[in-house]
């Protein structure tokens, strides 16, 4: 193509502007050239990511506009995408001084965080190597050449884990390279302009702009902060808008991390200070998607007024900051046929939109308004369905940390001592607790202890499913008591304990809502024991002893009782103290004792000595020898002499058939001689007879 017939073709594209240019040969030399110093030539740094880098190269020299620099990605090589492709650079360049290749280096864990992981190497190293690969490449600083990092994630600005450690480290060693410094361009993810959520995003990116020294190092080692701003057609297009709602809408959503930051407080200076000289928003030339970027799925002339519009709105918010003489903005370039033409119309359609956004970018050097054309026919097309998203204003404000982001099973420290688990925040907000000495009273049987405050629990969150809200008690003393959780709903006490931990003094419950909160006690269970128990020794060992013991809760049907020694133990001869022990299911304990007295075999024959005194249905002369010999088995027991008290047994012995014999002449009654039988044979096992 001439050049006369490339001036031709750029008049009809781009309108009146270039007419002068016609007049003869010299004044058409003059334009294909223009001097950078012209009156109100405003100097631009054109960024752009490009997966077609030559060709984009080549359309924007065809109409560059010498005031400008442009800055091209060229995408990495190789399986893992860590090679730097060689030849790119250096074509870019052919194209003239103003043409500057950007290596895209990729910040993720299958590129080069896998030649971390395999060479057991560090961040900062992968940034230094892959330098060395560009300078292998062709690339060259020297001449304006520099890196692309593509691209920090959401897990960056988040600041997850060691994500945002890591890109520090990697661009740190991008800029360090082998010994020759340079600065460069870092990509920024951000959500899509169509996203109406917005809250948790801004919130996370108001923590990370008073990041102070995150920024500072961004003042050292980065030149360009590109944000991934690929603007929606279906936010832009809207029927019967006029061009500044169009423009300000655009810009709402391209110029929102600058703007939230200069609304920041001090705070954010270092953030503020870094963005006012290196923000630089990428706008969406990439046609035509459907995902991926914005919205692109619309006419080739709809894109071209979509890419013009878009070039007007920066360049218009570039010219409102006088402290800031030259703009910075770009575009991504990377063209898709997902609209089914034929391959040489998606061709030719995209050849004349690189002519578009070259010739926008021009003819806007002195004045936003050329890059829509004369009349502003070429910021002007309708696309159906469009609608602004105005969730985008809200950028302008720096609003009040929100606690309580949007996600699933959120955790929050509503206060000191209190947390609140939610198990879906579908809108996030604030979540806060106060503490209070006033409210309802406890419900009947439940006491509140000094020092146990009310918690009135707010959120302005939307929300789904139950909510678990723990509390610290820890200032009241509920020792031998249970605390539990209540909350207070439709104007009632509900008790919603879910755990307990009484050594931490924490207690949890589970609700489907926020409100107040109290932590009450129920009184420790009731233990009913037996009053002392006596029994005599069976056998040399003792006795078995059977015994009852109960115990009841105001909230717990069944609390758990265990005594020591257990009912049914062969207590031992003597006194045994038994201990019982209620617990109810909160842990509260209630204790409670009793004795168990065992009588031995000296003391069940003092028994049946006091026995045998008061028969009354025994002659008094086989009283008389009952009792004799009941008391010689006592002397014999308190005997030292082992021969002695073998005897005992021999003398029980014959105690027996004496009764049998008094009982079968009718000297005596049945029952006072079945008893005086089973004393003395119970004795007689005692003494293992």
């Amino acid at each position: 193509m001439s050049p006369l017939t490339m001036l031709t073709h750029g008049l009809r594209r781009h309108g009146a502007r270039l007419s002068a240019c016609l007049a003869t040969a010299a004044v058409l030399l003059a334009c294909s050239a223009p001097s950078a110093s012209a009156a109100g030539c405003r100097p631009l740094d054109a960024v752009f990511y490009s997966t077609d880098s030559t060709r984009l190269a080549q359309r924007l020299a065809a109409n560059a506009s010498a005031c400008a620099d442009y800055y091209i990605s060229v995408t990495p090589g190789g399986t893992d995408g860590t090679l730097v492709r060689t030849g790119v650079a250096p074509a870019i360049r052919s194209n003239g001084p103003q043409f500057h290749a950007m290596a895209e280096i990729r910040f993720s864990a299958v590129s080069w965080g896998s030649w971390v992981a395999a060479n057991g190497k560090t961040w900062f190293d992968a940034g230094v190597e892959a330098r060395k690969r560009m300078d292998a490449a062709g690339y060259d600083v020297s001449k304006g050449d520099t890196w692309a990092l593509n691209e920090l994630s959401p897990d960056v600005i988040a600041n997850v884990g060691s994500a945002r450690a890591d890109a520090l480290e990697f661009i740190r060693g991008l800029y360090t390279g082998d010994g020759t410094p340079s600065k460069g361009l870092v990509f920024v993810t951000v959500p899509l302009q169509a996203t109406t959520d917005l809250a948790q995003y801004k919130q996370q990116l108001q923590d990370w702009l008073q990041d102070t020294s995150f920024w500072e190092d961004m003042s050292r080692y980065v030149r360009f902060w590109g944000e991934e701003v690929y603007a929606d057609s279906r936010d832009w297009g809207v029927a019967g808008s006029s061009l500044a709602q169009r423009a300000n809408s655009l810009n709402d959503y391209l110029q929102h991390l600058i703007r939230l930051a200069q609304a920041g407080p001090g705070t954010t200076a270092a953030a503020q200070s870094f963005l006012r000289s290196a923000y630089t928003p990428i706008a969406n030339g990439a046609w035509s998607y459907a995902t991926g970027f914005g919205n692109t799925m619309i006419s080739a002339l709809q894109m071209e007024n979509f890419i013009s519009t878009e070039t007007y709105a920066m360049r218009l918010s570039s010219a409102a900051d006088p402290s800031d003489v030259r703009d910075r903005f770009g575009f991504a370039w990377s063209p898709k046929n997902n609209l089914g033409l034929p391959a040489a119309t998606f061709t030719a359609q995209s050849v004349e939109m690189l002519d578009r956004l070259a010739g926008a970018l021009h003819s806007s050097e002195s004045s936003a308004d050329g890059a829509c054309g004369s009349s502003f026919e070429w910021c002007d097309s309708t696309v159906d369905g469009a609608a602004f998203n105005d969730a985008w204003k809200a950028f302008t404000e720096w609003s009040p940390p929100t606690n309580t982001p949007a996600g699933t099973d959120v955790r929050v420290d509503a206060s000191a001592g209190v947390t609140v688990t939610y198990a879906s925040v579908t809108s996030s907000g604030n979540t806060g607790a106060r503490t209070s000495d006033d409210g309802p009273p406890p419900p009947d049987g439940f006491a509140r202890e000094p020092g146990a405050p009310y918690f009135d629990i707010t959120t302005t969150t939307v929300h789904d499913g139950p909510i678990d809200v723990c509390v610290d008690y820890g200032a009241a003393d509920y020792s031998g008591a249970t605390p539990q959780l209540f909350h207070l709903a439709d104007g009632a006490w509900q008790e919603v304990t879910t755990t307990l931990d009484t050594s931490a003094k924490i207690v949890c419950g589970r609700t489907a809502s926020l409100s107040t909160f109290a932590v009450f006690a129920a009184p420790p269970p009731t233990l009913t024991v037996p009053a002392a128990i006596a029994v005599d020794a069976t056998g040399p060992t003792g006795a078995s002893v059977e015994y009852a013991v109960t115990a009841t809760s105001l909230f717990d049907a069944s609390p758990i009782v265990e005594c020591v020694p257990r009912s049914g133990s062969l207590f031992p001869i003597g006194d045994t103290t038994v201990t019982c022990t209620a617990t109810d299911v909160g842990g509260t304990a209630a204790t409670a004792t009793f004795a168990v007295h065992v009588a031995g075999a000296v003391e069940q024959l003092q028994h049946l000595a006091a026995e045998i005194v008061a028969l009354t249905g025994f002659p008094p002369g086989l009283k008389a020898a009952l009792l004799a010999r009941v008391n010689k088995v006592i002397e014999q027991l308190n005997e030292t002499n082992p021969l002695q008290v073998r005897l005992t047994c021999i003398t029980l012995a014959t105690i027996v058939p004496l009764v049998h014999a008094a009982q079968s002449s009718g000297a005596t009654a049945a029952a006072e001689a079945a008893t005086i039988v089973a004393d003395a044979t119970r004795i007689r096992a005692v003494l293992a007879c």
